[in-house]
Protein backbone atom coordinates (compact mmCIF):
# COMPACT_ATOMS: atom_id res chain seq x y z
CA UNK A 1 0.00 0.00 0.00
CA UNK A 2 1.54 3.27 -1.09
CA UNK A 3 1.94 6.06 1.47
CA UNK A 4 0.54 9.44 0.45
CA UNK A 5 3.23 12.11 0.37
CA UNK A 6 2.48 15.80 -0.17
CA UNK A 7 5.89 16.26 -1.78
CA UNK A 8 5.19 13.59 -4.37
CA UNK A 9 3.74 16.22 -6.69
CA UNK A 10 7.20 17.71 -7.19
CA UNK A 11 9.71 16.34 -9.64
CA UNK A 12 12.20 13.67 -8.65
CA UNK A 13 15.07 16.21 -8.91
CA UNK A 14 13.32 18.65 -6.56
CA UNK A 15 12.77 15.87 -4.04
CA UNK A 16 16.41 14.84 -4.04
CA UNK A 17 17.78 18.41 -3.82
CA UNK A 18 18.83 19.72 -0.42
CA UNK A 19 16.23 21.79 1.43
CA UNK A 20 16.97 25.48 2.01
CA UNK A 21 14.43 27.22 4.20
CA UNK A 22 10.70 27.64 4.28
CA UNK A 23 9.00 27.74 0.89
CA UNK A 24 6.45 30.31 2.11
CA UNK A 25 9.20 32.68 3.18
CA UNK A 26 10.93 32.19 -0.17
CA UNK A 27 7.71 33.12 -1.98
CA UNK A 28 7.27 36.19 0.23
CA UNK A 29 10.85 37.24 -0.54
CA UNK A 30 10.23 36.87 -4.27
CA UNK A 31 7.06 38.97 -4.00
CA UNK A 32 8.93 41.65 -2.02
CA UNK A 33 11.66 41.81 -4.67
CA UNK A 34 9.04 42.27 -7.40
CA UNK A 35 7.41 45.09 -5.44
CA UNK A 36 10.76 46.78 -4.88
CA UNK A 37 11.47 46.71 -8.62
CA UNK A 38 8.09 48.30 -9.30
CA UNK A 39 8.71 51.08 -6.75
CA UNK A 40 10.29 54.24 -8.16
CA UNK A 41 10.91 57.63 -6.51
CA UNK A 42 9.74 59.35 -9.67
CA UNK A 43 6.21 57.98 -9.15
CA UNK A 44 5.83 59.10 -5.53
CA UNK A 45 2.74 61.24 -4.83
CA UNK A 46 4.80 63.78 -2.81
CA UNK A 47 8.41 63.74 -4.02
CA UNK A 48 9.34 67.00 -2.26
CA UNK A 49 8.69 65.56 1.20
CA UNK A 50 10.70 62.47 0.29
CA UNK A 51 13.55 64.67 -0.95
CA UNK A 52 13.50 66.83 2.20
CA UNK A 53 13.59 63.85 4.56
CA UNK A 54 16.25 61.98 2.59
CA UNK A 55 18.36 65.13 2.28
CA UNK A 56 18.14 65.83 6.00
CA UNK A 57 19.13 62.23 6.74
CA UNK A 58 22.27 62.64 4.63
CA UNK A 59 21.48 61.50 1.10
CA UNK A 60 23.02 63.95 -1.41
CA UNK A 61 20.35 65.40 -3.73
CA UNK A 62 22.01 64.02 -6.86
CA UNK A 63 21.88 60.46 -5.43
CA UNK A 64 18.17 60.33 -4.60
CA UNK A 65 17.23 58.71 -7.89
CA UNK A 66 15.04 61.44 -9.35
CA UNK A 67 15.02 61.70 -13.12
CA UNK A 68 16.09 64.99 -14.68
CA UNK A 69 12.99 64.57 -16.82
CA UNK A 70 10.71 64.68 -13.76
CA UNK A 71 8.20 67.54 -14.24
CA UNK A 72 9.04 69.03 -10.82
CA UNK A 73 12.78 68.28 -10.82
CA UNK A 74 13.86 71.85 -10.03
CA UNK A 75 11.33 72.14 -7.19
CA UNK A 76 12.56 68.85 -5.75
CA UNK A 77 16.18 70.06 -5.90
CA UNK A 78 15.18 73.38 -4.30
CA UNK A 79 13.84 71.42 -1.32
CA UNK A 80 16.57 68.74 -1.22
CA UNK A 81 19.62 71.05 -1.31
CA UNK A 82 18.83 73.08 1.84
CA UNK A 83 17.60 69.95 3.64
CA UNK A 84 20.91 68.23 2.86
CA UNK A 85 22.84 71.25 4.15
CA UNK A 86 20.76 71.36 7.34
CA UNK A 87 21.35 67.66 7.84
CA UNK A 88 25.11 68.10 7.55
CA UNK A 89 25.04 71.02 10.02
CA UNK A 90 22.96 68.98 12.46
CA UNK A 91 25.51 66.19 12.26
CA UNK A 92 28.39 68.64 12.84
CA UNK A 93 26.73 70.43 15.78
CA UNK A 94 28.04 68.05 18.46
CA UNK A 95 31.57 68.61 17.16
CA UNK A 96 31.19 72.40 17.43
CA UNK A 97 29.59 72.40 20.89
CA UNK A 98 32.90 72.55 22.84
CA UNK A 99 33.75 75.81 21.08
CA UNK A 100 30.76 77.57 22.61
CA UNK A 101 30.69 75.77 25.97
CA UNK A 102 31.26 78.76 28.26
CA UNK A 103 29.59 81.46 26.19
CA UNK A 104 26.45 83.06 27.62
CA UNK A 105 23.14 82.17 26.03
CA UNK A 106 22.69 84.05 22.74
CA UNK A 107 26.31 85.24 22.52
CA UNK A 108 28.63 84.50 19.66
CA UNK A 109 32.40 84.60 19.62
CA UNK A 110 32.44 87.72 17.43
CA UNK A 111 30.31 89.67 19.94
CA UNK A 112 32.90 89.48 22.73
CA UNK A 113 35.94 91.72 23.23
CA UNK A 114 39.30 90.24 24.23
CA UNK A 115 38.73 91.17 27.88
CA UNK A 116 35.29 89.56 27.79
CA UNK A 117 36.76 86.43 26.21
CA UNK A 118 39.25 86.22 29.09
CA UNK A 119 36.30 86.45 31.49
CA UNK A 120 34.37 83.78 29.59
CA UNK A 121 37.38 81.44 29.63
CA UNK A 122 38.03 81.92 33.36
CA UNK A 123 37.45 79.08 35.79
CA UNK A 124 34.98 81.10 37.90
CA UNK A 125 32.85 81.87 34.83
CA UNK A 126 32.84 78.20 33.86
CA UNK A 127 31.26 77.30 37.21
CA UNK A 128 28.29 79.62 36.61
CA UNK A 129 25.03 78.21 35.27
CA UNK A 130 22.62 79.48 32.63
CA UNK A 131 21.39 83.00 33.36
CA UNK A 132 24.27 83.62 35.80
CA UNK A 133 26.66 83.70 32.83
CA UNK A 134 24.64 86.46 31.19
CA UNK A 135 24.55 88.39 34.47
CA UNK A 136 28.32 88.04 34.95
CA UNK A 137 28.94 89.35 31.45
CA UNK A 138 26.51 92.21 32.04
CA UNK A 139 28.28 93.07 35.32
CA UNK A 140 31.66 93.02 33.58
CA UNK A 141 30.40 95.43 30.92
CA UNK A 142 28.85 97.67 33.61
CA UNK A 143 32.23 97.79 35.36
CA UNK A 144 33.94 98.83 32.13
CA UNK A 145 31.26 101.45 31.35
CA UNK A 146 31.13 102.74 34.91
CA UNK A 147 27.39 102.03 35.16
CA UNK A 148 27.59 99.58 38.05
CA UNK A 149 27.51 99.78 41.83
CA UNK A 150 30.42 98.31 43.79
CA UNK A 151 29.54 94.96 45.34
CA UNK A 152 29.63 95.90 49.00
CA UNK A 153 26.78 95.75 51.46
CA UNK A 154 26.93 99.48 52.24
CA UNK A 155 27.02 100.55 48.56
CA UNK A 156 24.21 98.19 47.57
CA UNK A 157 22.05 99.11 50.55
CA UNK A 158 22.37 102.78 49.60
CA UNK A 159 21.56 102.01 45.94
CA UNK A 160 18.39 100.08 46.82
CA UNK A 161 17.08 102.65 49.27
CA UNK A 162 17.92 100.76 52.44
CA UNK A 163 16.23 97.51 51.39
CA UNK A 164 18.57 95.12 53.16
CA UNK A 165 17.04 91.92 51.77
CA UNK A 166 17.52 93.11 48.17
CA UNK A 167 21.10 94.16 48.92
CA UNK A 168 21.83 90.80 50.56
CA UNK A 169 20.33 88.92 47.61
CA UNK A 170 22.51 90.86 45.16
CA UNK A 171 25.57 90.25 47.35
CA UNK A 172 24.97 86.49 47.31
CA UNK A 173 24.67 86.20 43.56
CA UNK A 174 27.76 84.38 42.22
CA UNK A 175 27.46 86.23 38.91
CA UNK A 176 28.45 89.55 40.52
CA UNK A 177 31.34 88.16 42.59
CA UNK A 178 33.57 87.83 39.52
CA UNK A 179 33.63 91.51 38.54
CA UNK A 180 32.81 92.96 41.96
CA UNK A 181 30.09 95.15 40.46
CA UNK A 182 26.30 94.94 40.27
CA UNK A 183 24.87 96.57 37.13
CA UNK A 184 22.56 99.52 37.73
CA UNK A 185 19.98 97.89 35.43
CA UNK A 186 19.79 94.86 37.75
CA UNK A 187 19.28 97.12 40.76
CA UNK A 188 16.55 99.03 38.91
CA UNK A 189 14.83 95.75 37.99
CA UNK A 190 14.97 94.57 41.60
CA UNK A 191 13.46 97.84 42.82
CA UNK A 192 10.75 97.76 40.17
CA UNK A 193 9.88 94.18 41.11
CA UNK A 194 9.68 95.18 44.77
CA UNK A 195 7.41 98.10 43.93
CA UNK A 196 5.07 95.96 41.83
Amino acid sequence: MPIYNALAQQSQNALSAPFFGNLNIQRQGAAARQLAQARDVNTLPDPRTYAAVQGFLGTPPDQMGFSVMHPDYQGIRNVANPAYSLGLMAQAAPLLAPLTKNLPVGASIQDLSKAELRLVNSEAFGKLKGQEKNQALEAFRAKQDGTGVARSMAQLKAAVGGEEDIARSLMQSPAFKISGVVPKSVIDDAMMTRGA
